[in-house]
């Protein structure tokens, strides 16, 4: 049994080769499941069916929308120039459970797909690519209970797994009383995601790719089945706190005396993505100043989350990079150089969250709109004018 999901993006090239026609009925999904397209795109599920949802849902809590500070930072709508995504990253949502009883799910590294019988879920974000039903019962895991902290972004992103992953297994314990065993997690496939797993959840199972799950109880958070493109979804204090709380007691300090520390999050490492076209004349403006400039994917996860933490003052183009901001000290300040046209206030509710002081550079994208550069002038006077106010 080599290949369980067919992911989305399988499906969407498989039908693009197939159809000219390609409307999403479910944005998940590009064809509604038992439609002809269905059928056509996926021979072996012709019989299926779309089940009409959870079991149950239930509502935990009520969104904690936070309260914008109109002196650190404008509503999103009044930042000229930013096109935001609109998201449910940036939006404050009801912390709500789904229950599904007497299930079958597998999991790959872009989501879930949960069925009964021949029905799959709606919250499905990957596509069966076998007939189950065919699967021996002695390759089929059991499990009583168990709750998913994963959702449809891919499972490598640090930022998701430490922001989005944690707080679904934080609701889940302190709010929903599940116990540690029955919290279920996506593998951890790097260093960081390790480090934060074994400080926060380090008794919680890890889904296997390759493994079908029988649940009799399978609990899902209602944002898990969400189109996230930004991390940071519910960016609730009391997260925050218990991540800072499990992770910075476990990291030796680094020495450095008096927080002194000017930090540049570079991306040189990450120029296939949202590049800095003027990075280069940037790192040198800003060592100048006095600032260290940083890869952080060189660094190991306690060395990044140590510095970040001892820092004063950082910069960083919007990416990955910052997800160790939740562990910098009050009052530190965080400048991100954002892209215009993907803008998130993802990594602006997380130093709200932490106490920190926060500033938006909107730079410019000359010609590619993934690619952006930050006049120096402007760079440097936020800067200057940063440190003399703090």
């Amino acid at each position: 049994m080599d290949r369980l999901l067919l992911t989305v993006r399988e499906i969407r090239a498989l039908l693009a080769a197939t159809s000219a026609r390609t409307k999403a009925h479910n944005p998940k999904r590009p064809y509604p499941i038992g439609s002809d397209e269905w059928r056509r795109a996926v021979p072996s599920l012709s019989s299926w069916s779309e089940a009409a949802g959870p079991d149950e849902k239930i509502l935990i809590e009520r969104g904690r929308p936070l309260r914008f500070d109109p002196g650190r930072l404008p509503p999103q709508e009044e930042i000229p120039g930013v096109n935001f995504l609109r998201s449910r990253s940036d939006v404050a949502e009801d912390i709500v459970m789904e229950v599904y009883r007497d299930v079958t799910v597998a999991f790959s590294p872009m989501g879930f797909a949960v069925w009964r019988g021949n029905a799959l879920f709606p919250c499905s974000s990957a596509i069966p690519d076998f007939d189950a039903r065919r699967v021996p019962t002695d390759e089929r895991r059991r499990v009583p209970s168990g709750f998913y902290a994963g959702d449809q972004f891919r499972t490598k992103s640090i930022c998701h797994y430490t922001f989005d992953y944690v707080a679904r297994a934080f609701f889940a314990s302190s709010l929903f009383g599940l116990a540690a065993d029955e919290l279920l997690f996506p593998p951890a496939v790097n260093d960081y995601q390790r480090t934060i797993k074994e400080a926060t959840f380090p008794s919680a199972a890890e889904v296997q790719f390759d493994t079908l799950y029988e649940f009799d109880t399978f609990y899902l958070s209602a944002d898990s089945s969400a189109g996230l493109n930004h991390p940071a979804h519910h960016c609730d204090r009391r997260v925050m706190g218990f991540l800072r709380e499990r992770v910075l007691k476990r990291l030796p300090k680094t020495g450095q005396a008096k927080r002194a520390g000017k930090l540049y999050l570079s991306r040189q490492d990450a120029r296939n993505r949202r590049p800095l076209l003027n990075e280069e004349e940037v790192e040198t403006a800003l060592r100048k100043l006095g600032y260290t400039i940083l890869q952080m994917s060189t660094l190991p996860p306690a060395t990044q989350i140590s510095l970040v933490n001892e820092a004063r003052f950082v910069v960083a183009p919007h990416g990955a990079a910052l997800t160790s901001i939740a562990f910098a000290e009050a009052p530190a300040t965080l400048i991100e150089i954002m892209n215009p046209n993907r803008g998130t206030l993802a990594y602006f509710k997380l130093a709200q969250s932490c106490d920190l002081f926060y500033r938006m550079l909107v730079a410019e994208c000359p010609s590619d709109p993934r690619a952006m550069s930050i006049p120096l002038e402007k760079l440097t006077a936020a800067i200057l004018d940063a440190e003399a106010g703090h």
